[in-house]
This record gives C-alpha cells, structure tokens and sequence, in this order.
C-alpha cells in the first residue's frame, strides 16, 4: 500500500436526522430505508448543488468535504449554503412525509467544521479496504481510495 498526501485548508459538513433511531425502532429494516433513503439523496444533493464531495454516507446521515478535491476559496461559504439549502429541503420532504404517515416530526442537525487536512490516496494492491494512517500531525486525515 502507498501513500501520498496533500495538505489543504476545507470545510466538513456532517448533517443527520435528530431522532432517527426513535423513529426506526420499531420498523422494519426496508421500512425505515424507505424512510430514510429519500432524505439522505435530498442531503446529497444539496452537497452536489454547491460543488462539495459527500465523502461518506453513514446511516441517516452524511459526511461531506468543500474544497476537497476540488479547490475553492470559499469553500466554507458554499458549506454554510448547502447546510441552509439542505435544511429546507429534508425539512419539506419531512413535512411531506409526516402529512401522508402520521410521523413526528424530524428535525435536522448540521456541522461545519473548517481546518486543514491532509488528503491521502491510498493505493490498493490486493486488500479491498483502507484504515486511516496512522501517521500522527494535522487535525484531519482523510483517504480516497484508488
């Protein structure tokens, strides 16, 4: 395995549902994906909408990079717009779904957060995973697999 890295300054937007697990708990697996499914492509394209990368998609939630790969010097502008643009739209797809199922309400959450990092390629010979490295330093790590 090799590694190369770049250092650059972005902006990670994490958003997810408050609440999610009380509103799966007593759903069916395929159910609650039916639920969620729909609300974290809203989130995703939000992110697309202002040219940030969603680097990770965890559950009923995402992880999202501005200025990663693609460079943009107001990458923490086009995150703080895409977490507003994100906001109103799971909020109006929520309202929709809550008016057709009777479900309770389920509000957003939303981070930025803004540092530097060091952007990693990691290049895979015959393992199909990746492990952060762990290489001590910046404040951020993280790997795209290629």
């Amino acid at each position: 395995m090799a590694l190369e890295g770049e250092r650059k300054q972005i902006t990670v937007l994490f958003a997810d549902l408050k609440g999610s697990l009380e509103l799966l708990a007593d759903r069916d697996p395929e159910e609650g994906r039916k639920l969620l499914d729909p609300i974290v492509e809203r989130m995703m394209e939000a992110v697309h909408r202002y040219e940030g990368m969603v680097n990770q998609v965890m559950g009923d939630g995402i992880m999202a990079l501005f200025g990663a790969p693609i460079a943009h010097e107001d990458h923490v502008v086009r995150a703080c717009y895409a977490a507003l643009w994100l906001q109103e739209v799971v909020q109006r797809h929520s309202h929709e779904l809550r008016r057709a199922q009777r479900l309770p309400a389920t509000p957003m959450r939303h981070w930025p957060s803004h540092g530097a990092l060091v952007l990693e390629e990691v290049r895979l010979t015959r393992s199909a995973s990746a492990a952060m490295s762990p290489r001590p330093a910046p404040p951020m790590m993280l790997m795209a697999m290629r």
